[in-house]
């Protein structure tokens, strides 16, 4: 099977390391793969690291620079390289790619086999609704993502949330829709290292700091903490548009001395086994590939219970679900986990099981192999 992937790429985060999980894999199953590396001005460091990458695994890449308002010239290189490669699929991910790709094969009437990954849905509306698809704000987001999906042969959500907003919201017709979950195969290169320690007990945060990762929840939860827990450190690890805004909230709530901003860290693992236990306070996710990270090195995770986390943890069993936004529950959640060490530690040991039964590389690609073959059956 001959395969082409599309994204584009502006650094790694979860779709990207997606991508540098399951297109090895494709490749060493003996599927053809290659890559089609699309980057905005100013992004082509990324962009090589990630080409980089692949090519250590023999996956030839192609680059296209995609300026501010594309033009025809961009969508010709992209058919040409397309129409060229003669693909059985063509595979784009996120909404980005999924426009440009479906844009060329409308503009040059196209007859080749699209398909997209739903890795996740317009921030703006995540922040406002979560994955709640009963406000059905038919924006410019929703309507190129329309567009896009009347271009694509099938797609698949990579959550069961995301699944729900996106048929709910009219975006994807349920007769070609598919549901894959992620599943990774970790290695075991994170360390137990003094240096990622900073005070006692000590939590830790993953993601990138906008709205709807939920930082500011907690941070509440930390204010009530503190009095019991003086010591008591949070490890921010990320970097993104709100982090002048977090930083002054530390100071507000009077928790500056127990929030830890680290910024991007390529080993947010190392923070992770370091600390007592993990943190998601996200309004949603997509999916959130920290659950699985934290259930790599065996940490208890605590998030609220909404899509994807209630999808992926059985509460009590393989992580700790706590009523949407409440501070003072996430806060007691925090606490009761702490004073059990014995409890958190099952939690953690049931979740690695959990991580290795079922979210594993070989079950998602094995999905997604049987997913093309039902698009090569479609005509």
């Amino acid at each position: 099977m001959k395969l082409l992937h599309s994204h584009i790429i502006s650094g790694i985060a979860g779709s990207e390391g997606y991508l540098l999980n399951i297109l090895p894999e494709l490749k060493r199953r003996g599927n053809n793969v290659e890559f089609l590396c699309l980057y905005k001005k100013g992004e082509i460091e990324q962009t090589q690291k990630f080409c980089s990458i692949l090519e250590k695994h023999d996956i030839p890449s192609f680059k296209v620079e995609i300026p501010k308002i594309p033009l025809l010239g961009t969508f010709r290189k992209i058919n040409a390289i397309i129409k060229k490669g003669s693909y059985d699929i063509v595979h784009s991910h996120l909404l980005h790619a999924d426009l440009l790709i479906s844009t060329t094969k409308y503009l040059f009437r196209q007859k080749f086999k699209l398909v997209s990954t739903k890795h996740g849905y317009e921030e703006w509306y995540n922040n406002q609704y979560g994955f709640d698809p009963s406000h059905k704000v038919k924006n410019r987001y929703w309507r190129l993502a329309r567009f896009a999906e009347k271009m694509t042969t099938r797609s698949y959500a990579i959550s069961n949330g995301l699944y729900n907003l996106y048929s709910g919201l009219g975006i994807c017709p349920k007769e070609k829709f598919d549901l894959i979950y992620y599943g990774f195969d970790f290695d075991d290169s994170y360390s137990h290292n003094e240096e990622f320690r900073f005070g006692s007990p000590q939590l830790a945060i993953v993601g990138r700091l906008t709205g709807f990762k939920g930082h500011r929840y907690a941070f509440g939860a930390i204010k009530i903490l503190k009095e019991k827990y003086p010591d008591i450190r949070l490890v921010v690890i990320g970097s993104g548009e709100l982090e002048q805004e977090l930083m002054q909230l530390t100071i507000e709530l009077g928790i500056s001395e127990n929030v830890v901003f680290t910024g991007f860290q390529p080993n947010p693992r190392d923070y992770v086994f370091t600390s007592d236990l993990a943190l998601l306070p996200s309004i949603s996710e997509g999916f959130g590939l920290v659950v699985l990270e934290a259930m790599s090195v065996k940490k208890a995770l605590i998030t609220f219970d909404v899509p994807s986390p209630n999808e992926l943890l059985v509460h009590k069993e393989t992580g700790w679900l706590v009523e949407p936004y409440n501070v003072s529950e996430y806060a007691k959640a925090i606490d009761h986990l702490m004073e059990d060490k014995s409890l958190r530690e099952t939690i953690a040991s049931n979740a690695y099981s959990r991580l290795k039964d079922y979210y594993n590389l070989t079950r998602m690609v094995d999905e997604t192999e049987a997913f093309y073959a039902k698009v090569i059956a479609h005509t």
